[in-house]
């Protein structure tokens, strides 16, 4: 079965994110300097592409090359309020600890709600999962649940 990946928001932090990465790959290839922002573009245009597969941890992870840090993909327990909450990670070189996070929507859609640098040790914070949360309520006025997404 394949998932549609989209985005939450058109305009967003993942966008940005996005955005972002290809202008500083174009700007290494233009220069010859540095490779890390090409190496993430691509890394991440493989990965994307792997979710609307495998957009499960166990699933996803099993998949992962050795020239990734699995685990790439796993499942948020603490400070979310959502049911299934997971978080895409990405690392190359010293350009940041990327972090993506997404849920998968009627079973059939993973959709890319937040991007954040995480530039800290541990579980992920409160103040990270919030705006994901809040973008997947606005994705969901537009596209309703078929199934409970809160905990409890």
């Amino acid at each position: 079965m394949a998932f549609n990946v989209v985005l939450a928001a058109e305009s967003g932090s993942v966008a940005d994110f996005e955005d972002k990465m290809l202008q500083k790959a174009e700007q290494e290839y233009r220069t010859g300097k540095g490779k890390d922002w090409t190496v993430l573009s691509e890394m991440y245009a493989v990965q994307k592409r792997r979710l609307q597969t495998d957009p499960y941890p166990e699933a996803f992870n099993d998949q992962s090359s050795d020239d990734e840090n699995p685990p790439v993909v796993k499942r948020l327990w603490r400070e979310t309020t959502l049911q299934e909450l997971f978080r895409w990670g990405m690392k190359v070189g010293a350009i940041g600890n990327h972090r993506i996070l997404y849920v998968i929507h009627n079973d059939y859609k993973v959709v890319l709600l937040h991007y954040f640098n995480k530039q800290y040790n541990g579980a992920i914070k409160r103040k990270d999962i919030e705006p994901a949360e809040s973008k997947y309520l606005k994705f969901l006025e537009q596209d309703p649940s078929h199934y409970p997404i809160w905990k409890g």
